[in-house]
Order: structure tokens, then sequence, then C-alpha cells
């Protein structure tokens, strides 16, 4: 490569449709995306007991889980509402959950049972992995 061409910068128009609303004709194939990882059993089943009436009990863990789930739900990941829809993707409030995890974790370090430290951490990795895809574009839900 000759040093112009290190220095050319290329631009891509990967939009679907023109200024109008038109769909273009030259727009690029859409890549079929990778599904988001589902919330974990644990975070699921809080959530359906506490549609059942029945509140779980008030512990470290269950805190970190209604924190967890907080982030899956900005991140789309969660029941659907109505038929066809589910929760709008919030990456911003998820972003900040994530952190306050992240933060929650560091501070709490080497004061968690065996237990929480793994639920704790695979939280945390199952959270940023599905954050990433969503981010990146490649586990966004159709609408």
């Amino acid at each position: 490569m000759t040093k112009n061409e290190e220095d050319e910068i290329k631009i891509i128009d990967k939009r679907r449709f023109d200024d109008d609303g038109e769909e273009r004709d030259d727009a690029p194939e859409e890549e079929e995306a990778s599904a988001p990882p589902e919330p974990p059993a644990d975070v699921r089943d809080a959530g359906k007991e506490a549609a059942n009436g029945q509140m779980p009990s008030v512990d470290f863990i269950t805190f970190v889980l209604s924190l967890s789930q907080t982030a899956f739900l900005s991140l789309g990941l969660g029941p659907e509402l109505e038929a066809g829809q589910s929760f709008p993707v919030d990456l911003p409030s998820a972003r900040w959950t994530i952190e306050a995890l992240e933060m929650l974790h560091e501070k709490t370090s080497g004061n968690l049972t065996g237990e929480e430290e793994r639920i704790f951490e695979r939280l945390l990795a199952e959270l940023r992995m599905a954050y990433v895809q969503i981010a990146s574009g490649n586990g966004e839900k159709s609408p």
C-alpha cells in the first residue's frame, strides 16, 4: 500500500433507507445476528416469584439479582409485554446499572461467600456479554 492509500478515508453508507424514507437499491444485506444470551434462570425465577405475589427473601444475592434484572430489562431482554412486544433497549441505563454492579462487586470483594462471589461474577459476565452484543448491533431484536 502506498502512503496515499493508507491516509485515505473510506466512508460506506450502511443505511437501508434514503433521506425520503425509501429503501435504497444498493443497501447492504443484513447480517444474521446472533441472539443475545437469556437472563440466568435464577434471575428469571426471582421475577416469577414476584409476579405470583411471593416476594423473595431480602438478602445480598436477591439484591444483586434485582439490579441485574433491571440491567437485562434495559437491554430489552425480558419477558414479552404483549404479543410481539418487548422492553425497549436503553443502553445508557443498562450501562449505568452494570457499572453500579461492578462498583458493588469491587466494594464487597473479600466479604462475599463463595456462592455469592460465583453468582455475582457470572451475572456480571453475562450482562457484559449481552451489553456488547446489543450495543454492537449483533443482538438487537427486530421490531
